[in-house]
């Protein structure tokens, strides 16, 4: 629907720690320190240490996620204009990929900002 703004670092989002996760049907949210959210409502990858399996259900493959809590963001890197790729502190990766041409896929709400992809 709405694509990653070329002009965007994302120089807010390094440092911020994963405080918590919240998983609904259709939706994962992460929530980082300092009023950092990032919602998920699309496809995404999540590189673990260990290989996990992802099913079906939503909110199984949000629970994988679990392994990010307590690690901060150490770089975000604009792959595209659909997709985005954040690297934590230890060692797992997070790929968020604007995966429906009709609907919001993702949204970042910080102090001052707020996108939609």
């Amino acid at each position: 629907m709405y694509r990653i703004p070329a002009s965007e670092r994302f120089d807010f989002m390094r440092g911020r720690v994963l405080e918590e996760l919240r998983l609904g049907r259709f939706q994962v949210s992460l929530v980082f320190d300092r009023s950092l959210v990032l919602s998920l409502e699309c496809d995404f990858d999540h590189f673990p240490h260990t290989d996990v399996k992802h099913g079906a259900d939503y909110a199984l493959r949000g629970a994988t996620l679990a392994t990010l809590l307590g690690s901060s963001v150490t770089a975000v890197d604009r792959e595209n204009d659909r997709s985005l790729l954040l690297a934590f502190s230890n060692g797992e990766a997070l790929r968020v990929r604007d995966s429906n041409d009709n609907c919001e896929s993702f949204n970042i709400v910080a102090p001052g900002r707020h996108i939609v992809v």
